[in-house]
């Protein structure tokens, strides 16, 4: 039996589906119900649409509040061509470092772990994938060290939290048949071969607010916004908010359902942008650095923005980076602290020329045990209900825009083949 993915719930026989939240999600998932012949409205509480995903301008450059860019599909360039707009894409063959203890590595391994890590290639998998975590399946191949160290940078930029914390499965999805972690990599490698698109990370020339804009002038007459939209027993009803706010929106009809999405927990995310007169040596030529827990330095990771896209500063002689923090707290001063441990030698505030600062108390889903038993409730739950709600988000099945993408595709695909027949 195939095991059940995407948005939660299917669509009734009404005429028209509302759409609670215009955030990513939501633009998304209205554009590809419209494209399929449906009646759709969009309610968003605030005065403007996007959620997260905003591009901010300054005098010397400009600052993303959350995604600065996405990382591409077959389906995420299709939808970019219908837009009409370009993307994009992140200069080529630069490093990316990571820093363990005290010194940024473009190869994070240690040397004496290599022949550990070589004659652990024929250990057997663990059994029982979908209990483990990242770190459980990958200690016995990398150590415990670096199954935590390693691991939780460079799964921690994109999942927020550590290799002990992330499920296994919400990051290696696919059916995997190999029996040792030689066959696992090498099924890995094939699979990535395969693909007919080479996934890259791209933005657009006026950062990532130009997606969101493409999408509101695709869905301007669908769009209410400063309205409080609640589930009509005349609609259906697709919520795309966070977790916290559907369960708020379901509370009174599915108390069960609501209180499943009350558990999923959210790291909290300080994202800050600084715009110097010169540049960070260390991160000359790289995407940026990530840092492991046992670094010294606070930030999970600085992104070299000037590096990865063109035009992120007015003036070429400017740098860009964004520092991120995985916690409610990371001052400016925070930044100038890590600045200086990583070039002690220049005074960082007296480059300083401009900053943006955005904070997300619940910034990304953390996608350990809780979500992913609550979300099997969830979808358990649904199959009692009848037809006309459904839960969509990046706390459901997939953290990534382009995931959400394909996803929000998929679904509104096959609701009109459904609802056809």
């Amino acid at each position: 039996m195939k095991e059940e993915s995407g948005p939660i719930g299917q669509l009734g026989l009404y005429k028209e589906t509302h759409i609670i939240g215009a955030g990513i999600s939501g633009l998304l998932m209205a554009y590809y119900l419209k494209k399929n012949g449906h009646s759709v409205k969009i309610f968003e509480k605030e005065s403007h649409i996007g959620g997260k995903i905003r591009t901010l301008t300054g005098s010397f450059g400009i600052a993303e509040t959350a995604a600065n860019a996405v990382f591409t599909n077959e389906d995420a360039i299709e939808l970019f061509e219908e837009l009409g707009i370009t993307p994009l894409k992140s200069a080529p063959k630069l490093k990316r470092l990571l820093q363990r203890t005290n010194a940024l590595k473009a190869f994070p391994l240690h040397f004496w772990e290599i022949p550990i890590i070589f004659f652990s290639l024929f250990k057997k998998i663990p059994k029982n994938l979908d209990k483990l975590s990242v770190y459980e399946f990958f200690r016995p191949l990398l150590g415990k060290r670096a199954s935590y160290e390693v691991l939780s940078s460079v799964f921690g930029g994109i999942y927020a939290t550590d290799s002990k914390t992330l499920k296994f499965r919400s990051v290696f999805k696919q059916r995997i048949e190999s029996r040792t972690y030689f066959g696992f990599l090498r099924e890995l490698i094939k699979q990535r071969k395969e693909r007919s698109h080479r996934p890259e990370s791209v933005s657009f020339s006026l950062g990532m607010s130009e997606l969101i804009q493409a999408l509101q002038n695709e869905l301007q007459n669908e769009i209410v916004n400063g309205t409080m939209a609640s589930i009509q027993s005349d609609a259906n009803t697709i919520i795309c908010t966070d977790a916290h706010d559907a369960s708020s929106i379901i509370e009174e009809i599915y108390p069960q359902i609501a209180n499943e999405l009350s558990k999923l927990k959210y790291s909290s995310v300080v994202s800050t942008t600084m715009i110097f007169n010169k540049a960070l040596e260390k991160l000359e030529g790289a995407f940026g650095a990530l840092f492991s827990p046992t670094s010294p330095i606070k930030a999970a990771g600085i992104l070299n923005n000037s590096a990865i896209f063109k035009g992120r500063t007015n003036d070429l002689d400017k740098r860009s980076y964004t520092f991120i923090h995985l916690g409610e707290s990371y001052t400016e001063q925070d930044a100038f602290e890590d600045l200086k441990k990583l070039d002690p030698s220049t005074d960082w505030q007296k480059c300083l020329e401009e900053k943006f600062v955005t904070n997300w108390k619940r910034g990304i889903p953390i996608y350990d045990e809780q979500r992913s038993a609550s979300i099997k409730k969830v979808r358990s739950l649904f199959h009692a209900r009848p037809k006309g709600v459904v839960i969509f988000g990046n706390y459901v099945d997939g953290i990534s825009i382009r995931e959400m993408i394909t996803m929000s595709k998929e679904f509104a695909s096959e609701s009109s083949q459904i609802i056809s027949s």
